[in-house]
């Protein structure tokens, strides 16, 4: 059975296919790399997937500006998914309510015991890791709350 097209049917199909690439990128770059958490003696931007800190600073300064519990504070920055569970994992760096200050950027060493680490895991637990540098064994402690 042959079916016969059209021009018009072919051309009304290539814009409904283009269309939906483009949506699927529009998605795809809209995407958060990362979230920001307030808490009540910290703000946390835990990143999400490979994207780092460097790379989405624009994006970050964008959120904490809609944060206001983020205005002109010390913000702690959570490499976990780019970094692994590294001795330089965590970040810390000023927000001075519109920009992060670059030259205020420096890495940090939180001990395994503090309350900062323990947020990480039960924020993660949930989290699809699969876009991280995690090992299997790691992705397995964290979704059974252990903290790394």
């Amino acid at each position: 059975m042959r079916v016969k097209v059209t021009k018009d049917t072919l051309d009304e199909l290539l814009s409904a296919v283009i269309e939906l690439i483009d949506d699927n990128q529009k998605s795809e770059s809209t995407a958060k790399n990362f979230q920001v958490v307030c808490y009540p003696d910290s703000v946390v931007v835990y990143f999400l997937n490979y994207t780092n800190l460097l790379q989405s600073i624009p994006q970050i300064e964008e959120e904490l500006q809609k944060e206001s519990c983020a205005s002109e504070k010390r913000i702690i920055f959570d490499r976990l998914t780019y970094m692994g569970n590294a001795s330089n994992r965590y970040a810390d760096g000023v927000f001075d309510g519109k920009h992060i200050v670059k030259d205020s950027l420096q890495d940090i060493f939180i001990p395994k015991e503090s309350e900062l680490r323990k947020r990480s895991v039960m924020f993660y637990k949930d989290k699809n890791l699969d876009n991280s540098i995690l090992t299997k064994t790691q992705k397995r402690l964290i979704k059974m709350g252990c903290v790394l």
